[in-house]
């Protein structure tokens, strides 16, 4: 089947274009806020830089990262509300002030750490360390290969290795020898590992926050009340389920980010290396490519947000029949085990179980009178059925039942038709 795009790129780029000058406000706003927060680390790591080994650099560098980012995540919040809001009547009172005024209701909930920065890091850490780890053993199988430099310096280190020095003080100057001598060579080892690692590392990381800003829309309709657990629950459940359709919809309309992202970092990140200060530590020099890059890219936010906001049309019933899905599960995990069933009480499940009933007839009518589907059409379905994959196209089932009812309207219409017309023929006989 042929991939149909439910968001049009066109309309999201349009209304990017008409909210242009508010957005550069914004995202200039953020990225003062960067600049600022960078700086402050930038002289701590400066001084610290000389004092830790050179592995922990990495881990400091990408807990750098995240404190930045979990500073910054309510202004992200405050961004993306004043972005809706200006596609609302409201338009007109929203002013500068506003996108102030709201970076304290991301810090509240139910918004406060919707966008999971801290555990999105630790999987970016787990990814850069496979990463370092799996260039390591390339590099290792490269030195194996004979005639070139690499292989040339390991045969150096390897032979002072087995040498039987009587003094530390000659070992440690044989070495100090080599890596002199050597020197370009491992900066640019150095540089082009960290790059690929670092890149795969923080593109994980940008594109789980920008993806999880979707969850702003899940958390406003569930309601302050709601757990940060079931938000979360909701969420991942339904994007698993519907991981393809997500991420075919989101680089159809969000590509020009990831080619920014990529371009912005590796552009910056190899003029610093290489063309920069000789005595920018890497750490340094990562960070400052990541800041770049980030706020390169930070005007352009606005469109995955205009993005959710399309695509919340159809996934706010996903996420509905998810919730609901797994309610009737647990109701009917309590009517299975008596003591559940004691504890709860009969009223309180056959309450549970009308709620639930009422929710899906609902939203079966809302589908009804917005999308032109019929009761029948959803008759004999399960909770699952009636909202997995739903949507105009061939894999929703109530979509198949609509199109085969139409197909016999019109056979009936054009039954008629041709009676009809033949009782006039025999009218003016």
């Amino acid at each position: 089947m042929n991939f149909k795009p439910f968001v049009k790129a066109k309309e999201i780029y349009k209304t990017f274009g008409e909210d242009i000058d508010f957005t550069i406000k914004m995202s200039g706003t953020i990225t003062v806020a960067l600049l600022i927060i960078y700086a402050i680390f930038a002289l701590i790591l400066n001084q610290i830089s000389g004092l830790v080994i050179g592995f922990f650099d990495y881990f400091i560098l990408l807990i750098c990262v995240c404190l930045i980012l979990s500073l910054l995540s309510p202004f992200i919040y405050s961004f993306f509300a004043i972005n809706g809001g200006l596609h609302t009547k409201a338009k007109e009172k929203i002013k500068y002030t506003s996108f102030l005024k709201t970076y304290m209701i991301g810090t509240r909930p139910p918004f406060s750490g919707q966008l999971r920065v801290w555990s999105t890091l630790l999987k970016a850490i787990c990814f850069y360390i496979l990463a370092e780890a799996l260039i390591n053993i390339i590099v290792m199988i490269v030195a194996q290969i004979p005639g070139n430099e690499l292989s040339a310096m390991y045969s150096e280190i390897f032979a002072i290795l087995g040498t039987d020095y009587q003094d530390s003080n000659e070992m440690l100057t044989a070495f100090e020898n080599v890596i002199l001598n050597h020197e370009s060579l491992i900066n640019l080892i150095t540089i082009v590992a960290n790059y690929f690692a670092l890149i795969g590392a923080l593109y994980y990381f940008l594109h789980t926050i920008s993806r999880n800003t979707f969850k702003y829309y899940l958390a406003t309709s569930l309601g302050m009340k709601a757990p940060k657990q079931v938000t979360e629950f909701i969420f991942v459940k339904t994007l698993r389920k519907n991981r393809k359709d997500y991420n075919l919809n989101y680089y159809s309309v969000c590509f020009p980010l990831t080619i920014i992202l990529i371009a912005s970092f590796t552009l910056s990140y190899f003029l610093l290396g290489f063309l920069g200060p000789s005595q920018m530590d890497v750490t340094i020099l990562s960070l400052t490519s990541i800041v770049i890059s980030i706020s390169l890219c930070l005007p352009f936010l606005p469109i995955v947000f205009n993005f959710h906001e399309k695509l919340w049309d159809k996934y706010s019933m996903l996420f509905m029949g998810t919730f609901l899905e797994n309610a009737q599960q647990e109701v009917e995990a309590y009517k299975r085990d008596s003591q559940m069933a004691a504890r709860v009480g009969a009223e309180n499940l056959k309450r549970a179980e009308g709620s639930l009933d009422a929710m899906k007839d609902q939203i079966i009518k809302d589908l009804c009178e917005n999308k032109g589907y019929e009761e029948s059409d959803f008759e004999g379905l399960s909770f699952e059925e009636i909202y997995q994959n739903i949507g105009e196209n061939e894999d929703y089932k109530p979509y198949k039942n609509k199109i085969e009812r139409l197909k016999k309207d019109e056979k009936v219409v054009d039954a008629s038709s041709i009676d009809s017309r033949q009782d006039g023929k025999d009218d003016e006989k």
